[in-house]
């Protein structure tokens, strides 16, 4: 045997046992991972996942038993995390796709939600006749509580890509009626007017040239963004004392991630301004609403001021959106009590805070415009039973 056998064989030999080997740690991984006690990084994941079913004899004897089993095992393997990282991070900086249908990679490494793309797309046509009905139920809206002396302010927060709509990298519809929803709900508002209807999109694109307004990584509007949708609230509500009752705030600057890149799993840090610190003119009592809700919170605020330069008490009924902006106005009432339209509606509290209040504010955003028509009834049936 000459000596480039023996090496060829050794070679295949030796990579045999590496082969098996590795073989070996990957089937006892797991039965390690577990006795050790490892714990895996939570992800943001988009179902719940299964659960150990529980034993008993009875089940035993059931086929669909061993099939959960056997999914409770896929869901809960100890390092599935880490390999949906690991799959994450390849597919993100190798071949620029996203693990989650839900995000979007547009131009430039800017991320969108997808379900705010056809917006984007002006794909809007089929909803035609429910901005109409959106329109019409604001209207009426309106129309009641301006008969009983009260005021409504409308808002819709713009879908990312309708302030950055040059990052998307995706061909507009020139087909059908070319209108999105929002451009539909404009169209509505001419048959069915709303005075207290601001847009804060022309506000927020004239604004884009000087800074930027929108996380990239995120689907929300930035420190920067927020402060100019608080603006134009308090100047429409209280247009000649609003600078008076206005905090004092503080930026920094911070390493941190978005939301679009965690759903990814993809953790991805970068200098962002945030909120350090706010000064406001006089003390606020801010209580949070039981039940309490640590991700949908329900918030009473009453600014202790001796002036007369407060708006009335009044209720907001908003999205996530709105998270930032509070932080501006909500020592500019004598009481802002706040729910989340989308969760909230059903508490009693909140049809007491409607009939009690001088000023309704309603904050959607874009993409959510078919949702909170399907709400609306249920608000206009505590204003009309007053």
């Amino acid at each position: 045997m000459d000596h480039i056998t023996r090496l060829f064989i050794f070679s295949f030999d030796f990579m045999r046992k590496i082969t098996t080997l590795i073989f070996i740690i990957l089937l006892i991984s797991p039965i390690l991972g577990n006795i050790s006690g490892f714990r895996n990084e939570q992800l943001h994941e988009n179902r719940e996942l299964v659960n150990l079913p529980e034993y008993s004899a009875n089940n035993l004897l059931d086929p669909n038993y061993y099939s959960n089993i056997e999914r409770y095992y896929n869901d809960q393997f100890v390092y599935r995390r880490e390999l949906i990282k690991a799959k994450s991070l390849i597919d993100y900086y190798v071949f620029n796709t996203s693990i989650t249908s839900k995000v979007y990679i547009g131009e430039k490494e800017w991320l969108y939600l997808r379900t705010e793309l056809p917006d984007y797309q002006k794909d809007g046509c089929r909803a035609r006749e429910d901005m109409r009905e959106l329109a019409s139920q604001i209207s009426r809206m309106e129309y009641i509580l301006n008969k009983k002396g009260k005021k409504l302010l409308f808002i819709v927060a713009p879908n990312k890509s309708t302030i950055y709509p040059e990052y998307v990298g995706l061909l507009q519809s020139t087909y059908g009626c070319n209108k999105s929803k929002y451009d539909l709900l404009l169209e509505a508002f001419n048959e069915y007017p709303v005075k207290g209807f601001i847009r804060l999109d022309d506000k927020l694109l004239l604004a884009k040239g000087d800074k930027e307004l929108y996380y990239w990584d995120d689907t929300h509007w930035n420190v920067n963004g927020a402060m100019i949708a608080s603006i134009e609230i308090l100047k429409y509500l209280n247009p000649i004392t609003w600078e008076k009752s206005f905090p004092v705030v503080n930026t920094a600057h911070e390493q941190m991630d978005g939301e679009l890149t965690n759903m990814m799993a993809v953790r991805r840090l970068t200098k962002k301004v945030f909120i350090k610190n706010t000064s406001y003119p006089f003390k606020i009592d801010e209580n949070i609403l039981e039940p309490e809700d640590r991700i949908r919170p329900k918030y009473e605020f009453k600014a202790k001021s001796i002036s007369n330069d407060l708006i009335p008490r009044t209720v907001i009924l908003r999205d996530s959106f709105m998270n930032l902006p509070l932080i501006f106005i909500k020592g500019s009432f004598e009481q802002l009590d706040t729910y989340w339209w989308q969760f909230h509606l059903s508490d009693q509290r909140v049809a007491e805070d409607l009939r009690s209040s001088k000023v309704i504010i309603i904050e959607c955003v874009e993409r959510f415009l078919e949702p909170l028509k399907s709400k609306l009834p249920i608000i206009l049936s505590a204003l009309e039973d007053n």
